[in-house]
């Protein structure tokens, strides 16, 4: 009969170097600089999805009135034909102008398409940059709409001011500040 015996044993090993030269301090801020170099990166990304949703709203605010003013004009080559037709019927015109007339409406009426897919991608556009389906967009982004009314003057500053607040400038000054915090590693 052989007794069990359970041993367990607990080991804690804690070390600590002086930074005399400042290596470890230098490491940190090195990872510092790489920190907020990623953040700027997140908020130049950020901006340019916004950017791009402005965009992709005023092509699609555009081809949604371009598509209003052919349909309109279609309805009013429409009322033109009719009268044309009527007027030959009076022998006031010729074969010749009923013909224009029709070319009018058919070159009008075949643009049509082009221009419902123009809207309709601008929509599906729209709706991955929100990250939503077609189907799950506001009602109001599919029918034809205004543009809201941009202020007349936008304030920027100075020229440095604004070069100084780009993402992708501040992410730059970030990733520098990082390389030279690892030479004093």
């Amino acid at each position: 009969f052989i007794p069990r015996t359970n041993i367990h044993t607990v080991a804690v090993d804690a070390s600590w170097e002086l930074d005399l030269w400042g290596r470890v301090r230098r490491s940190v801020e090195a990872a510092d600089a790489d920190l907020a170099a990623s953040e700027a990166d997140l908020h130049g990304a950020a901006l340019t999805v916004a950017a791009e949703v402005m965009t992709t709203y005023i092509d699609l605010r555009e081809a949604q009135r371009r598509l209003q003013i052919a349909r309109d004009n279609l309805q009013l080559q429409e009322q033109t034909l009719a009268l044309v037709r009527a007027r030959q019927g009076a022998g006031l015109v010729v074969e010749r102008d009923v013909a224009q007339a029709e070319t009018a409406v058919e070159s009008t009426r075949s643009r049509l398409p082009a221009l419902e897919a123009i809207a309709i991608t601008s929509q599906n556009r729209l709706a991955v940059l929100l990250g939503k389906t077609h189907a799950e967009l506001p009602p109001e982004l599919l029918t034809p709409g205004t543009l809201p009314v941009l202020p007349a003057s936008v304030a920027v500053g100075l020229p440095a001011d604004l070069l100084r607040r780009r993402p992708d400038v501040q992410a730059a000054e970030r990733r520098l500040h990082g390389e030279i915090a690892r030479i004093g590693v």
